[in-house]
């Protein structure tokens, strides 16, 4: 699923298209310059979760210990929504910073930002493009609502670390098996340690640098009838620390009632033959995808 100059409808992104309906998931690869940008953030965010997640196991501390901000004995986790401005970024630098100058906090808060943000927009971009082309291709019309997005930072500290903070406790397991409820989810990580659900059985995701893996959840999955199946994952233990990067695009709730009420409002009228119900429900798919129309997006 990987070309030399990919946009939406080339091979590789029919490629891509084809992973979504048959396993629920799909490998995307970015262009180098994208890759960069999330190796920086993942480099830069790792280090930050990493301490947070070491003050919390020597303090003794476990759950949310600031606004977005948690960490338990398994994993740290920081989210980012657009609309926190940058401020549980700010939080976490100084949660994980406490001996540090005024002045190199507020650097560290600023550098967090930038790179989640930059981040945001790439992993945004790719969730988009492949939203984009799944509407494409069912050749339905769409009213653009944009639902709510966000970015969570994952730690992991590995067997290895782990051994080396409580030589006597287990690991607990990582993240369990579960769904993700929104339409789409883009992971990407600095250690592969993330499996998928085919057929009763778990099947590795390999991520190389420059991927990413594009994961349907339920909303997308009720929304184009199961032809596209939510993906059940759940990461793994593994000896090496991980980072990641998970990206979610939440469908419009308030979009959803409104279209709900407006079909509602439409199945009480008589029906004009089997073309307009198919045009109602080719309208209402559109619509609840909560995606703009198709454009040209470039995946090396």
């Amino acid at each position: 699923m990987h070309g030399e100059e990919d946009v939406v409808g080339d091979e590789a992104m029919l490629g891509v298209l084809w992973a979504m309906r048959e396993y629920g998931f799909a490998v995307v690869r970015l262009s180098p310059v994208d890759c960069a940008t999330v190796s920086s953030a993942i480099g830069v965010l790792s280090q930050a979760m990493r301490e947070v997640h070491t003050h919390g196991i020597r303090t003794g501390q476990s759950g949310p210990i600031a606004p977005s901000l948690a960490t338990w004995r398994e994993r740290s986790q920081l989210r980012v929504k657009p609309e926190d401005a940058g401020r549980p970024l700010a939080v976490a630098a100084i949660a994980v910073a406490a001996e540090d100058a005024e002045e190199s906090r507020e650097e560290r808060a600023e550098e967090l930002e930038a790179v989640a943000a930059s981040a945001s927009a790439v992993l945004s971009r790719v969730a988009q493009a492949v939203l984009s082309a799944l509407h494409h291709t069912r050749g339905t019309e769409s009213t653009p609502t944009a639902g709510p997005r966000l970015l969570d930072t994952f730690y992991y500290p590995g067997e290895a670390r782990w051994r080396t903070l409580c030589q006597h406790d287990q690991l607990p397991a990582p993240c369990p098996a579960h769904e993700d409820t929104g339409l789409l989810t883009a992971i990407c990580n600095d250690t592969n340690a993330l499996q998928a659900q085919l057929h009763g059985r778990w099947v590795d995701i390999e991520l190389e640098e420059d991927e990413v893996a594009i994961v349907a959840g339920r909303a997308l999955a009720r929304l184009t009838r199961g032809r596209v199946p939510a993906c059940m994952h759940r990461v793994c233990s593994v000896a090496p620390s991980r980072t990641s990067l998970v990206f979610e695009v939440r469908p419009d709730e308030a979009a959803l009632e409104r279209i709900a009420a407006a079909e509602a409002a439409l199945a009480a009228k008589p029906l004009g033959g089997e073309a307009c119900v198919a045009e109602r429900y080719s309208k209402a798919a559109g619509a609840l995808l909560a995606i703009a129309p198709p454009s040209p997006c470039t995946f090396m």
